[in-house]
């Protein structure tokens, strides 16, 4: 299945999926521990970030605004 690229936006895919980072990882004996960050989207990771200026965004929430998720899923549905 190939969806390609040139039909969705580029923030399609970093709008609703969260994804848990892994902080830490400990071993202890036989057994790792591993601790995790909440879970995020890497839009709201982007936002969060003090390394990314304030320009980019404010761009980026821009673009956000302007996405339909309907409209996506449609489109993708079709290439499907």
């Amino acid at each position: 299945m190939d969806l390609g690229t040139t039909d969705f936006s580029g923030l399609s895919g970093v709008i609703g999926y969260k994804t848990v980072l892994l902080i830490s990882k400990e071993r202890i004996a036989s057994k790792t521990i591993k601790h995790h960050d909440s879970p995020k989207t890497p839009y709201q990771r982007v936002m969060d970030s003090i390394h990314i200026p304030a320009s980019v965004k404010y761009s980026l929430s821009k673009q956000l605004e302007k996405l339909n998720p309907f409209l996506l899923r449609k489109n993708m549905d079709k290439k499907t």
